[in-house]
């Protein structure tokens, strides 16, 4: 699935709510929901009823990935189709392109430079497309297709009799999501749009991207480098959608087609999920098939800005024919300026200096400056002398950056007679809540235009408004006003001298009404006066005030393959429970699975049974495995039976390890009693898997860790800086023996470091300001989960930038806030980046810390003097390659 700019409230409302909702992913606590498939922490088997709805793992071409069930469709990461349950591959699927080398990094399976039998031969690429269309979506699937054919090394071209070829079906396998098979899997194969109306063109040319073989680029294992994925993205219906698995493939392309949206970046504020094929995306197929491009394409993100290009400003994207091993200077400008917006350096796709050399070859034929991006915001009170505006953070320049809420609060001047009613808001950004809110939260989003500007709006007569005590942008009322009902947003505050002596009100049982597809809602519990749900309220001429009190109920979520595998007390009929119940949720594994922990967004367990606090919507998932369960901290007796061959002890054979959420670092150690050499592996979330046929024809072991050592030992030890990093959650541990007619013996321990710290937000920060000008300080929030006392301490890189405070002590679960600062006075003009990190103090040996797992990147960019900033007219949002 793809998500563009303009796409993101369809792909959330729609895509999310569809998957979660008629999927049946994440079901509500007592709906009548029965899904019969494999736990996503087994191994895939072959099944004599193929369920039509749940999720399981496969080996397609060599790697075991998880799938979910879509009605028969076995869908691996949101989009992408490996087949069906009862056959998620194809025979020929098994061919591996893992690399094997003796080192004791595990191979990898690129599949972004897949085996020439998943490739499509020359690069032609047969397809029909079917009849049921309409005129509308058959338009832009041609147009999809001579995009792809103009824009790449590839041509799509109408099937004669070739028996490989593509399908672009309308059939709704799902509603409203688009889907592909991965890379030529042999026969006919599809591209679902959906149904008879299509799909947009960006995510047509999505879902071909998938079909040619390409992955989405958000998922690389070096994920965490580039982008932060929140927390609630990585659970529920879509969260394997953001795992990171996919191999690294040349330089981070933000602006890929294949790149989706609901990420922040690093630095924040740069923009994401192209609705075109990007510079990168074109220079990578070119390079999949085989055809690698001979000249240099120099590029920005967005399109259109300037770079300086051995003394010459160009504007992007530009290619040059320069001679092999020729060396060039580029220097990308701090910052650029358009009409409402500007443009500040952020980095390279190669991560270069801003000003840096290139060396023109076959290695290097695209370089990209990513820029982040920023709107102004302006404010004015009505009348002009009524109050004043103030934003946080604050702006001297007016300009923020995009996606960043800022809160803009309307103050009156010093008089009883003065008070606010409401903003008035145009550009392109958005208040959210009601325009009576005050202070209220404004995000700016990317989209060209004079930026965005809010007037407040001031009465000197009397008002009345009408509140609720709780989720007041949430909460509405139907009022009765010229004979015809309209719905209200909360908070509604109106001048008295403008308003009826009266009028008719009434307050939902329940709203939103309808919250099938919403985590929270807000129940009626009376007015503050004690008047009755549906009431004539009666406007006093010397104004005053009414409040709605509701109790606010929130959805718990349990994503589960057998709904009898666990038990919730107390139950609720749709999943709802009124803020500050506790829930028991208890995991009850079958005979065949061992229960591994429990999973969520802010919720994770190694107990089968465990209590959610509903304070806020939660989403969990009990993990059931094959494997042997290994305790933290606890020796786990090994006993390898006989073997006359080389056996990956794995699954039901393997070891299951539950992470918990402020995990630093992950050790694996393994022992055997006798000398016979044991080789260990370990992966996230999935089984490490034996491949018989790698490229040079011996056995290969997929898995994200690996310990080969000689001897009778293996250790594997996992960090926040690993590749991929240490995640929370559950890891699966396999070992690896020798052929051996008395088996082994040993002893497998599990440890961690803990910092302390399960979750901070945000995770990366921009600051801007002009030369000379410290920028205002940001917050961000910790959330301890450690029992006892721990002393922290905040260290930084770089002299310019502070956290305040710098040291504190937490003595158990809570939130600590902290004041990110940066000393811009002295810093040159340009884009200035650095990192703090959160550590332990040893109480023991005060000098000494422990890493707690928690980093902050940050980027200063001073932006210097108004009259240095170049401008520049071709920026490039582009919704669509329509234009």
């Amino acid at each position: 699935m793809q998500q563009t700019t303009g796409f993101d409230r369809y792909f959330r409302a729609t895509r999310l709510q569809l998957l979660l909702g008629v999927l049946a992913l994440a079901w509500p606590v007592g709906s009548q929901i029965h899904l019969q498939a494999p736990s996503p922490a087994a191994s895939s088997h072959q099944a004599s009823q193929p369920p039509r709805s749940g999720w399981g793992t496969t080996l397609y071409r060599g790697v075991e990935l998880s799938y979910e069930v879509v009605d028969g469709f076995a869908i691996h990461d949101g989009d992408m189709v490996v087949g069906t349950p009862e056959r998620p591959v194809r025979p020929r699927d098994a061919h591996l392109t893992s690399r094997s080398k003796p080192s004791r990094s595990i191979p990898r399976r690129d599949f972004s430079s897949l085996r020439g039998e998943s490739l499509w031969p020359g690069g032609i690429v047969p397809y029909v497309i079917d009849e049921g269309f309409t005129a509308e979506a058959l338009r832009i699937i041609q147009m999809a297709i001579a995009y792809w054919n103009s824009q790449t090394v590839l041509t799509l071209t109408p099937r004669t009799t070739e028996p490989d070829y593509v399908r672009f079906s309308a059939e709704e396998i799902f509603v409203g999501v688009c889907a592909s098979e991965l890379g030529r899997v042999g026969g006919a194969q599809s591209i679902w749009l959906g149904g008879p109306d299509g799909c947009p063109l960006s995510a047509t040319i999505h879902e071909i991207g998938h079909a040619v073989g390409l992955r989405h680029e958000h998922q690389r294992v070096d994920q965490h480098r580039h982008v932060v994925v929140p927390a609630d993205t990585l659970y529920g219906g879509l969260g394997s959608s953001y795992v990171a698995n996919a191999p690294i493939g040349g330089p981070y392309d933000y602006a890929s087609v294949m790149h989706y949206g609901e990420v922040e970046t690093i630095p924040p504020g740069m923009l994401v999920s192209g609705a075109r094929l990007s510079v990168g995306d074109i220079d990578g197929v070119a390079r999949l098939y085989g055809q690698p491009p001979t000249a240099t394409t120099v590029s920005t993100n967005p399109h259109g800005l300037e770079i300086i290009v051995d003394g010459q400003r160009v504007t992007t994207p530009v290619r040059f024919d320069w001679p092999a091993a020729s060396e060039h200077i580029l220097e990308a400008p701090t910052q650029q300026v358009s009409a409402g917006g500007r443009y500040l350096f952020g980095r390279w796709n190669d991560e270069g200096p801003r000003r840096r050399t290139v060396t023109a070859g076959p290695a290097v034929t695209w370089v990209e400056a990513n820029y982040i991006v920023q709107r102004s915001l302006a404010v004015c009170t009505d009348p002009q002398e009524a109050g004043t505006v103030v934003t946080r953070p604050e702006a001297s320049d007016g300009f923020h950056t995009i996606r960043m809420p800022v809160s803009i609060e309307a103050r009156p001047r010093s008089n009883d007679l003065i008070q606010f009613v409401k903003w008035e808001a145009r550009g392109s950004g958005g208040i959210a809540g009601a325009s009576s809110a005050n202070p209220v939260s404004v995000q700016l989003d990317p989209r060209p235009g004079a930026g965005f500007s809010a007037r407040a709006e001031f009465e000197a007569s009397p008002v009345f408004r009408i509140d609720a005590d709780h989720g007041s942008s949430q909460t509405a009322l139907r009022v009765l006003l010229d004979g015809r009902w309209q719905t209200v947003a909360l908070p509604w505050t109106f001048p008295v001298n403008q308003s009826p002596d009266s009028f008719r009100v009434e307050a939902p049982e329940v709203q939103p009404e309808d919250s099938t597809f919403e985590d929270a809602r807000y129940r009626f519990r009376g007015w503050s006066d004690g008047g009755s749900r549906s009431r004539t309220v009666a406007v006093p001429a010397s104004g005053g005030s009414l409040t709605l009190n509701v109790a606010p109920e929130y959805r718990l979520r349990v994503r589960v393959a057998d709904r009898d595998s666990i038990r919730i007390s107390p139950q609720s009929e749709d999943g709802f429970y009124a803020v500050g119940t506790r829930v028991t949720v208890e995991a009850l594994p079958n005979a065949n699975r061992r229960f591994a922990g429990w999973v969520g967004a802010v919720f994770k367990s190694e107990d089968p049974v465990a209590t959610v606090a509903m304070d806020g919507p939660r989403s969990l998932e009990p993990v059931f495995a094959l494997g042997h369960p290994v305790r933290l901290g606890e020796a786990k007796a090994v006993s390898l039976p006989a073997s006359r061959q080389r056996e990956l002890h794995r699954a039901e054979k393997g070891y299951i390890v539950w992470v918990p959420a402020d995990a630093t670092e992950l050790a694996l150690e393994f022992r055997s009693s006798s000398s016979v050499n044991v080789d260990m592996y370990a992966s996230f979330a999935r089984d490490p898997w034996a491949n018989p046929r790698g490229d040079s024809g011996t056995r290969v072991v997929e898995a994200d860790f690996g310990s080969r050592s000689r001897g009778s030992s293996e250790r594997i030890v996992i960090g926040s800086d690993s590749i991929p990093p240490l995640t929370a959650g559950i890891y699966f541990v396999a070992l690896d023996a020798p052929p051996s007619p008395r088996g082994v013996q040993g002893t497998l321990w599990a440890s961690v470091k803990r910092g302390g710290i399960g979750w901070a937000s945000p995770r990366a920060f921009t600051f801007s300001a002009p030369d000379g000008v410290d920028p205002p300080a940001q917050t961000v929030r910790l959330t301890h989960l450690g029992r006892e006392p721990v002393r922290y301490r905040v260290e930084s890189d770089q002299p310019w930038l502070t956290a305040e405070p710098r040291e504190w002590t937490r003595g158990g679960p809570g939130i600590e806030e902290l004041a990110i600062a940066v000393r811009g006075t002295g810093l040159a003009p340009g884009t200035h980046r650095g990192e703090l990190r959160i550590v332990a103090l040893n109480s023991r040996r005060p000098m000494d810390s422990i890493a707690t797992g928690v980093q902050f990147p940050v980027a200063f960019v001073n932006v210097g003097s108004p009259e240095t900033i170049p401008a520049v007219s071709g920026v490039e949002f582009v919704s669509s390659p329509e234009s």
